[in-house]
Formats: structure tokens, sequence, C-alpha cells
């Protein structure tokens, strides 16, 4: 074969096989159909409920600068039940990490009220089972003060909440008090949200 027609050998051979870059681009490109793996970002009380309600939240993102509410757990009781003389009965330590998160109860309640949030997987394991979420992003818990049984999971609803977007880090927060403001806006949205929904406001009134 002549010098121009093993050239025109190789640069067929380039259009089919593709060049060492292009191989190594399509060998490394993610799959548009691959979701991203949710990370749970924040979690903790929500302060501004009825008095016989303690709540908790946690914001997932499945994108860069993308918030949304992960799971509103809202347990229902007498007014202050889950305050006790050496303590909290409810509440406790938070964790967040990777696609799940934990909420740890006080010592002065007991390990069954401990929660296990599974962002990636959809599931909240708390009083001793585990529910698969669904679309549902909000779970009901009556009884907390054990008056008239133990604490129960009576319901489940799915809000739809705009959450702001990615807070600053309280270090790299400039404007005295604007972080404060902002999470106060959020603590606002979720609680609009819940009042919203039919069932949840019965729910937060005192109703069955």
């Amino acid at each position: 074969m002549g010098r121009s027609g093993w050239f025109r050998g190789f640069a067929v051979a380039l259009m089919v096989v593709g060049t060492p870059a292009a191989l190594s681009a399509q060998q490394t490109a993610a799959p548009d159909s691959v979701p991203a793996q949710p990370v749970v970002t924040a979690g903790g009380g929500l302060p501004g409920l009825p008095e016989r309600i303690s709540g908790d939240y946690f914001v997932v993102r499945a994108q860069p600068g993308e918030r949304r509410l992960g799971l509103v757990l809202l347990w229902r009781g007498q007014p202050r039940c889950y305050i006790a003389p050496r303590g909290p009965v409810y509440g406790g330590r938070t964790t967040v990490g990777g696609s799940t998160a934990s909420r740890e109860p006080s010592s002065a309640g007991p390990r069954e009220w401990a929660v296990y949030f599974d962002a990636a997987r959809g599931t909240v394991r708390l009083l001793g089972q585990e529910l698969s979420l669904g679309e549902s992003n909000v779970v009901l818990v009556d009884r907390i003060d054990l008056v008239g049984g133990p604490p129960e999971v009576v319901g489940t609803a799915t809000i739809d909440v705009s959450l702001p977007r990615e807070l600053p880090e309280p270090s790299q927060d400039r404007e005295p008090g604007s972080l404060r403001r902002r999470v106060e806006v959020e603590y606002q949205a979720i609680r609009g949200a819940l009042e919203a929904d039919a069932g949840v406001r019965a729910f937060l009134a005192g109703r069955p």
C-alpha cells in the first residue's frame, strides 16, 4: 500500500474507532438516566408548632443548588409532654451524613424513639418499624405521652414546599443575622405547607 493509501486507511480507522480522548470521554461519561445520589444536608427540630406537637425535619439535596424537603416528623401528645424533670423526653442529637440521617433520643427518652432516615432508599425507621415513604414526606406519630397506649404512626402526608437555595455556612455569612433570617423563612415555608394539608391540619389541631 502506498503512502496515500496508508493515510486514507488510518483516517478511516480514526473515524470508526475514535481518538483515545474520545474513547476516554465515552467510557467516563455517566448515563443521563442515572440519578444523583440524594444527600441529607440538614436536620433538626421544627419550631413554632402547637404546644402539643414536637416536630423534626430533614433537608435533602439531589442536584447542586437544589434543596428539597426530605422528611417531616410530627409527634403529638399532651402539652409539653416531651419535657421531663431530667430533660427533654423526645429530642436529642441529630446526625446527618451522606444519604442518611438519625435523630437520637435524649437520655430521658426510650430508645424506640430514635429515628433513622434513608433518603436513597426512601425509608424511615422509628418505633421499632421501618416505613417505606413512597411519595410521602410527612409522618404523623400520636401518643408520644403514652396516654391511652404506646406511640403509634397514625398517618402520612405529602406536602409541596419550596425551600431556599443553599444556605451559607455560618463562617461565610458576612451579613449579620442573614443566615438566621433565611432559616426562619425555611421554617415558615414548611409550617405553611403543613397547615395547607387538611389531614396534617387536623392532626396539628388535636383531631383524630
